[in-house]
């Protein structure tokens, strides 16, 4: 079992959060600046996809970011371009939200619970001066960047174009329909429209403007990163990070972004591949925080990988957390929503060593990708200060809410 000395600490440590809500003020939140301080980059983790309490716990966060911390842009998983009608409506009121969140292409943004931190991004947006930007970071699909860079070529470079357009056609496809298109020859052909990019950069933004150049040289970017990806995984982490570096540019000096993933994204530190949260925590040093999510059990919505062959999403639940797992800490100590800081921990000398040891050493803990197989595969030994800067616990939760048409 966990040591007693963990559980006080955490029962003592741990910043109790009263609701999940927006709009609740931040009284309850204010132990939580000392974490916060100073960053350039919060990355705020989830333990499933699928979870409606992970998408509440995060809108409150970042309304909190936001309005307390000067937060500009929310940076998250989906690519740029496929994100751009949805950053519209944030920025402008103008277009259907249910339709833009469709447009990602991610079972995780087809939620009542992603709708929700949408419209209270387009509300603040409404009210105040100071606008928070949307700019999805994610590198996998291709269709959007391929037809940005037709669209930015067919206005300052017809030549390279005609040479170019077959493949960049087959790009405007989804990323099954392009399984028999050599990597090796794709990724030399992006390369040369990267370098021409560069060697005319002058030329075309006479053309155009620096904006447009600009745009269409990261959506190369991204068709690059995509196709590495296709034989090193780590090149979409790495190209999610630089993302999350492009995204700040265009929200603008001082801009501080929010960075919204899945907890094996945002770690600081990996067992395996390096993940996004390694990148931006070598560029950005201590102005990098990660903030990862636990809870203790429940429902979410994943990708059904227990045999089915449609691996279609719907609903799983899962018991209380294994005894003696990080989880199981959190349930003792009696907290039902709560933010802990893992960074120093604080409290008498003895708590403190006992605490200290107990981070060093793995423990077990739970979490999800996007597709289920077992209660047992969701559970792997992690060392937690590690990983995360400071984590969020949520005891219960619900299955995500399909988003209605």
């Amino acid at each position: 079992p966990v040591p007693d000395a963990v559980v006080d600490w955490l029962r003592e440590s741990a910043v109790p959060l009263r609701t999940l809500r927006t709009g609740h003020g931040f009284s309850d939140m204010k132990p939580l600046a000392k974490l916060v301080k100073g960053a350039e980059v919060v990355a705020l983790g989830e333990a499933t996809h699928g979870s409606q309490e992970f998408y509440q716990a995060k809108g409150r966060l970042l309304e909190y970011l936001v309005a307390e911390h000067g937060f500009s842009v929310l940076t998250f998983e989906a690519n740029w371009p496929e994100s751009e009608a949805l950053e519209h409506y944030v920025l402008t009121g103008q277009g259907d939200p249910r339709t833009a969140l469709k447009r990602l292409k991610y079972f995780m943004w087809e939620t009542e619970e992603a709708l929700e931190v949408v419209e209270w991004m387009r509300a603040w947006n409404a009210k105040h001066p100071r606008k928070v930007r949307l700019i999805g970071v994610d590198v996998y699909l291709t269709e959007g960047s391929a037809a940005r860079v037709v669209q930015f070529l067919s206005q300052v470079d017809a030549e390279l174009l005609a040479s170019k357009r077959k493949l960049l056609s087959r790009l405007q496809s989804q990323p099954f329909e392009q399984e028999d298109l050599d990597v090796e020859a794709t990724l030399t052909a992006l390369g040369e429209i990267t370098s021409r990019l560069d060697e005319r950069r002058a030329a075309y933004v006479g053309a155009s403007s620096e904006r447009a150049w600009g745009e269409a040289r990261h959506a190369a970017d991204l068709l690059v990163w995509a196709y590495q990806a296709r034989k090193d995984p780590t090149a979409r982490e790495r190209g999610m990070a630089s993302s999350v570096d492009w995204a700040l540019a265009q929200a603008g000096p001082n801009a501080k972004a929010v960075y919204w993933a899945h907890n094996a994204h945002i770690e600081r530190v990996s067992a395996l591949t390096k993940r996004t949260g390694n990148f931006l925590a070598e560029r950005k040093g201590a102005r990098y925080r990660a903030i990862g999510a636990l809870f203790g059990g429940g429902s979410f919505r994943a990708g059904d990988w227990t045999g089915s062959r449609s691996h279609e999403e719907r609903t799983f639940s899962i018991g209380p957390a294994p005894l003696g797992s990080i989880e199981s800490a959190f349930t003792r100590a009696g907290w039902p929503l709560a933010v802990v800081d893992l960074r120093k921990p604080a409290g008498a000398a003895a708590q403190r060593d006992a605490v200290t040891a107990w981070l060093a050493h793995p423990q077990t803990m739970r979490e999800i990708g996007g597709a289920f197989v077992s209660e047992e595969a969701m559970q792997d030994d992690v060392l937690l200060s590690k990983r995360f800067d400071g984590v969020y616990f949520v005891q219960t939760t619900r299955e995500a809410t399909v988003l209605k048409q």
